[in-house]
């Protein structure tokens, strides 16, 4: 299925890939490095897919702590379903 690059369901698409990507075992030539890149960018799209849908502009960055920073007080964080 072709999205919208520009929509959230085109940013879960590619959240998945890489949540897939970080789910496969560091052996042979994988590094877990490279896991991590991928567990990492997973969370990034994710969180941006949110900040679309919510219509909320966001700098080109990669850093998680500041783009959780932008999401809505109504959506929750992690550190508050603990």
């Amino acid at each position: 299925m072709r999205h919208d690059s520009g929509s959230p369901a085109a940013w879960l698409s590619y959240a998945r890939s890489d949540l897939a990507l970080a789910r496969m075992p560091a052996t042979g030539d994988v590094l877990l490095e490279s896991l991590c890149f991928h567990a990492q960018q997973a969370a990034e799209k994710s969180i941006k897919a949110v900040l679309i849908q919510e219509g909320i502009p966001f700098p080109r960055i990669h850093s998680i702590e500041r783009l959780i920073d932008l999401l809505p007080p109504t959506i929750p964080r992690t550190a508050d379903l603990i």
